[in-house]
């Protein structure tokens, strides 16, 4: 299964990769992200005319008032003066960065919405090979959690870091206009910040990743355990389950704690950096006045912590923002990987047939991996209205066969053509409409009846009370509740097996198909369900070219044609007396099934 997994690639993409591959679907946005770019600008500046204003009054009206007989209403005045024009700043601040909040999350699940969409399309078109390797909790985790991890890198993460960047920028440039000496003092603990902010976040990153598998594996093994619990509790297997999940949730805990403990370690240390900063230029500032140097007044003293404090929100948030683009970084890697798989194949150009159709195989061979051959040099054809049934052991090749008519997988060798076309020249959804696959397993809708029957055509009741009579479906459907308008539970629970089978049957024949193929029909099912299914069967081999796969050999008595496969050969082939007078065997397999062989 690992193939197709992040955590068994071997060379990660690097940031940059990732970003560029980001910026692709940011740049459809641009218009927004410009307006956001400028409104960040206005909302970052803002906050640094803070101190400046608290300097100048420091230096200004209360620093005269100390040493001349100023009236003490020119100072409040002053003072309120100068509070208003801070609440103002910060009030403006905080309205820009509510819009700017508002437009990133917009353009964020935007993006997020459609890489999804596109996310799930890549999905419809990979192999079935890739979904029996991939667990199911994993896909959804990508689905899901990576999804919303995702949004953050096109929200908040590329925007906030730009903030951030601005926001360091510009104190720094206001710091050097208040006072250089102060600024000099001050930026020689920048590389402490950096050199702190560098370890921790390449840990978070290695961390984040581990978190995120950790998910994605509890994930998989709750699907899988809450789709088998009907076999859990036959056979008393919940201890046994609760401590595999147990594990898996152990596990979960310990990287995120992990992950946790980095974290809390990093912001202290980010903390008391910027605090030693404060000390040392309130501390150098102090002691230079008292000595008698003039070039740093108490105002500029007084406003350096201010400055400080927002140049160690940035670096706080540059940080912080880089920990959570680790985590979108990470997500993204599995989300961007999994639209490299490579799909099944290029669709066809063909997007008509003619009528009737006929089917033509010749020399197929085909192997899932290069140590055991599935089909040997395999042909037959399949003429229009005939009804071919395959048989043999498990493992012979007969689903694979089938499989092959249908496009989900290539064969190494050999060619299958309909109507004198190459199977691969025809386009997906004209042979999806052409061939209609009735598998062993139904899936079945949690949506009504009639819905579960026509799919995405329209219904038409005349046509499905028809299909469903022919079928043999009607009766039980005439039972339910509410009819064709009954809703089904999940995966047709509220039904049985041999009923899921004939809704399946009348699903298929509503498409209208060329060519029906049933795998395993009859397989587990009662006498009485076999019986209604049989009577089916013979209904529609009279219109419908019919491929039946099946173990049950009363299904395919009235074949036309029946081939017997083994070993991924075709061993046998003529009807159900010729074979049966080969002695051969389809002879004994029939021996072993009816007592009068």
């Amino acid at each position: 299964m690992g193939k197709y997994l992040l955590e068994d690639v071997e060379n990660q993409q690097q940031d940059i990769q990732l970003t560029k591959k980001a910026l692709v679907y940011l740049s459809p946005h641009s218009f927004l992200i410009t307006v956001v770019i400028i409104i960040t600008l206005i909302a970052e500046i803002l906050p640094l005319f803070a101190p400046v204003i608290m300097k100048d009054m420091i230096d200004g009206p209360i620093r005269s008032s100390l040493h001349s007989d100023a009236s003490g209403e020119d100072l409040k005045s002053a003072i309120k003066m100068g509070a208003i024009w801070i609440l103002m700043i910060m009030f403006m601040s905080g309205v820009l960065n509510y819009v700017k909040a508002i437009l990133t999350q917009y353009i964020g699940q935007t993006i997020v919405h459609e890489l999804r969409n596109k996310v799930f399309s890549h999905l419809l078109h990979l192999h079935l090979d890739f979904f029996k390797r991939t667990p199911l909790g994993r896909l959804m985790t990508r689905l899901t959690y990576d999804m919303d991890t995702l949004n953050t890198l096109f929200s908040e993460g590329l925007t906030g870091l730009l903030g951030s960047l601005i926001m360091v920028v510009f104190t720094v440039i206001f710091m050097f206009y208040t006072n250089v000496t102060l600024t000099l003092i001050s930026l020689a603990f920048i590389p402490f910040m950096l050199l702190s902010s560098w370890i921790f976040s390449k840990k978070m990153r290695v961390v984040s990743r581990e978190v995120t598998t950790a998910m994605s594996k509890m994930n998989s093994y709750l699907q899988e355990s809450i789709g088998g619990m009907n076999l859990i509790q036959m056979y008393g297997k919940q201890k046994q389950n609760y401590e595999m999940f147990d594990k898996d949730n152990n596990w979960y805990k310990t990287q995120y704690i992990k992950y946790a403990y980095y974290f809390a370690i990093f912001m202290p240390s980010l903390i008391i950096i910027i605090e030693f900063a404060i000390i040392s230029v309130v501390f150098y500032g102090c002691h230079h006045i008292m000595t008698g140097g003039q070039d740093i007044q108490i105002g500029e003293i007084a406003a350096f912590p201010w400055f400080l404090l927002l140049l160690f929100n940035p670096f706080r948030e540059i940080t912080d923002r880089y920990t959570q683009l680790q985590k979108s970084f990470a997500a993204g890697e599995r989300v961007f990987h999994l639209l490299e798989v490579e799909k099944q194949f290029e669709d066809g150009h063909v997007s008509e047939l003619e009528s009737p159709i006929k089917i033509s195989v010749n020399n197929i061979s085909f192997s899932y991996d290069e140590n055991k051959t599935i089909l040997n040099n395999i042909s037959l054809e399949i003429q229009p209205s005939e009804t071919l049934a395959i048989v043999g052991q498990t493992g012979s090749g007969k689903t694979t066969l089938v499989s092959l008519l249908k496009k989900h997988y290539v064969a190494q060798s050999g060619t299958i053509k309909i109507n004198g076309i190459p199977i691969q020249d025809i386009k997906d959804q004209l042979l999806h409409k052409v061939i209609t696959f009735v598998p062993q397993d139904i899936f079945v809708f949690s949506d009504t009846l009639a819905k579960n029957i026509a799919l995405d055509k329209e219904i038409n009741q005349e046509k499905m009370n028809k299909i469903c009579e022919m079928t043999n479906a009607k009766d039980f459907i005439d039972q339910l509740p509410n009819k064709y308008d009954t809703v089904l539970t999940e995966n047709g629970a509220s039904l049985s097996t041999g009923q899921r089978q004939l809704l399946a049957f009348a699903r298929a024949l509503y498409q209208e198909p060329s060519i029906l193929i049933l795998d395993e029909a009859t397989s587990n099912i009662d006498t009485e369900s076999e019986n209604l299914i049989q009577d089916a069967l013979k209904k529609m081999m009279k219109n419908t070219t019919m491929i039946i796969i099946a173990h049950r050999l009363s299904t395919i008595q009235y074949a036309d044609k029946i081939l017997v496969m083994h070993q991924g050969e075709i061993k046998e082939r003529g009807n159900h007396h010729e074979l049966i007078n080969q002695k051969g065997i389809y002879y004994k397999l029939c021996k072993m099934q009816f007592e009068d062989y």
